[in-house]
């Protein structure tokens, strides 16, 4: 009887440990190449709000330094700047966003 209770007691951590990585990983939606990086940014733009605004973005140069990456992006005429943080896979998400004076 004691296996049987920590045999189901392991499976059921190793569920929730693969859960809880696949959550994570679903979170990194930037692409490695960062081909969607400008659809991404739009829509953490826009995250909160319930209608939607298209902004006018263009992305420019990017730094890396670690598992970050800094992309200066030019937002309605603005200058901004988007944080990246890579996972182990490649993939990235939007850690923080900022335009306009107090970048």
């Amino acid at each position: 009887m004691k296996r049987r209770q920590l045999f189901a007691a392991a499976a059921a951590v190793l569920a929730v440990a693969c859960l809880t990585v696949f959550l994570e990983l679903r979170t990194y939606r930037v692409r490695p190449d960062r081909s969607n990086l400008a659809r991404c940014v739009t829509e953490f733009y826009n995250r909160g709000y319930s209608g939607t605004y298209d902004p006018i973005l263009t992305l420019c140069g990017s730094v890396t330094l670690g598992r970050e990456t800094i992309v200066a992006l030019d937002l309605d005429g603005k200058l901004g700047r988007v944080l990246l943080e890579e996972n182990p896979l490649g993939w990235y998400k939007s850690t923080g966003l900022g335009c306009g004076g107090g970048i």
